[in-house]
């Protein structure tokens, strides 16, 4: 079996998960998976004083950002796909055995056991305190420096593995979906390259921005919706391009999407999902340890797994979209040399009509006359 072509497929369908799972549902993602592109035309990052369609190519960097340098995964990412669920179920069922045992041992054992434990609690306290110091290291040898931003966050993959990851994953859909695709010579491609080239050509001081890009055009006009890979492949579903009235509109939209790529975002949502992945570990054998039996461990296992999600998922996720936001707008204002055209105004307006064409299709229900009291009764 081939690990690293199942990983690279597996991972490529967490990303894209991830980044639609703040608009749309699950089925959304099945549709975007189908949806994947085959016929795709290169964008040049920067060619003279203007941006052209052509081949692929890369421009001298004008900018270096201010970046960490990247440190790589400690294994093979192969290996943390085997690893990830086998560590889960490890901890269910070591703490399940756990369980099991202590409930079947004599209470005379159980306090042999008790002492035993304290007798040995410096060891077992130094032992704590050499994995939580590895932890330590390990997490903060794999901080990284945002770029643009200056956040400092946890990435555990280098940039290479992630466009590679997103490459493979993408030939492989581009083969397997290549009747869904839009030809370059059709409007809406043309369009979609015409908005990127004037993003890549106002930017290119910027070093991030400095890759091979390339547009795909899905035709579904159901899904309302876009986004860019770290692998460079801009991709836009026709109903998002139904949406804009505009190239300032659609703009704003790419810009957002592509200021995920340059900020790196999809491999520091993987990097956040492998942490918590980790740091679960404990937590999940001590439910199934302590706990008296498996239906309150199977209920507390799913209560704790949507706490997570709760309070650890979704409010980096959403901090993702606003970092992505600030940035992505900054990418599309200096798509506009007059000061008074303010991208800001062309984003409200665009929000503003998603919801009236949203409440529009929402079905409303029947009004019901109210009927006021009769003059002269009662009450």
């Amino acid at each position: 079996m081939n690990y690293t072509s199942f990983y690279n497929t597996y991972v490529l369908q967490v990303l894209i998960f991830q980044r639609l799972s703040h608009r749309s549902s699950a089925l959304s993602m099945l549709s975007v998976a189908r949806g994947l592109a085959a016929r795709t035309g290169r964008l040049t990052a920067c060619s003279g004083d203007r941006c052209v369609l052509g081949p692929a190519g890369r421009c001298q960097r004008a900018a270096a950002l201010r970046t960490s340098a990247p440190r790589p995964a400690p294994l093979p990412p192969a290996v943390w796909l085997v690893l990830r669920p086998i560590t889960k179920l490890a901890a269910v069922l070591f703490g399940r055995a756990y369980r099991k045992w202590w409930q079947a041992l004599p209470k005379n054992k159980r306090a042999v056991f008790m002492a035993s434990v304290r007798r040995n609690r410096r060891k077992i306290a130094a032992a704590s305190a050499l994995v939580g110091g590895l932890s330590l290291n390990y997490y903060y040898s794999h901080l990284q420096t945002t770029p643009v931003t200056g956040r400092t966050r946890f990435v555990a993959f280098t940039p290479e593995q992630i466009v590679k990851i997103s490459q493979e994953g993408f030939e492989m859909m581009i083969e397997e979906h290549a009747m869904d695709t839009l030809p370059p010579d059709h409007g809406f491609y043309r369009t979609v390259v015409r908005v990127a080239n004037r993003l890549l050509s106002a930017n290119r001081d910027l070093a991030e921005m400095q890759r091979d890009w390339a547009v795909t055009v899905v035709a579904d006009d159901a899904h309302v919706n876009a986004y860019a890979m770290e692998c460079g492949n801009i991709v836009v579903f026709t109903g998002m391009l139904l949406m804009c009235d505009n190239d300032d509109q659609l703009g704003c939209v790419l810009g957002h999407e592509m200021a995920h790529t340059v900020l790196g975002h999809s491999g520091e949502r993987l990097s956040k999902a492998h942490l918590l992945d980790l740091l679960m570990i404990l937590p999940l054998a001590a439910i199934w340890a302590f706990l008296p039996n498996d239906g309150i461990s199977v209920f507390a296992h799913w209560f704790f797994r949507q706490m997570v999600t709760l309070l650890g998922d979704l409010p980096h996720s959403r901090a993702l979209e606003t970092e992505a936001d600030e940035v992505g707008l900054h990418l599309a204002a200096r798509c506009h040399p007059m000061p008074e055209r303010d991208p800001r105004a062309v984003v409200e307006e665009f929000r503003k009509m998603l919801l009236e064409q949203a409440a529009a299709r929402r079905p409303h229900p029947k009004s019901v006359p109210l009927e006021l009291p009769r003059a002269g009764s009662g009450g």
